[in-house]
């Protein structure tokens, strides 16, 4: 089954160790988001989690918790995913800065969090 981008979004920040959580004590009856250090809480919408498809900033914070090996693998999938070929089967060298949406995609696919 394919993930929609929300999905794999999702499956992003709780690698990241966002996690969603019932709370139901002081007033609040509802899903929330929480933040994986600072332990703030949020109702349980999108746009509290990061955005890895559009945010080169959260994405690299996710690139910097790979382990060596992890990193090794990720620089694979990214070449694998970054790289296509132009005009008279000339490499287009996007790799050297690949966008965000192609960084989440491959930290996805590094860590096992989908399939292609």
């Amino acid at each position: 089954m394919k993930l929609t981008q929300e999905q794999k979004r999702i499956k992003l920040a709780e690698a990241a160790g966002w996690r969603k959580e019932y709370i139901h004590s002081n007033g609040v009856d509802d899903d929330v988001w929480i933040h994986p250090t600072s332990g703030k809480c949020w109702l349980a919408e999108m746009s509290v989690l990061p955005d890895y498809f559009n945010d080169l900033n959260a994405v690299h914070e996710l690139e910097s918790k790979l382990t060596h090996q992890q990193h090794l693998t990720y620089r694979k999938k990214l070449w694998d995913i970054a790289i296509t070929r132009g005009p008279d089967d000339v490499w287009d060298r996007h790799y050297i800065s690949p966008t965000a949406a192609q960084r989440a995609e491959a930290l996805g696919l590094t860590l096992n969090l989908w399939t292609p």
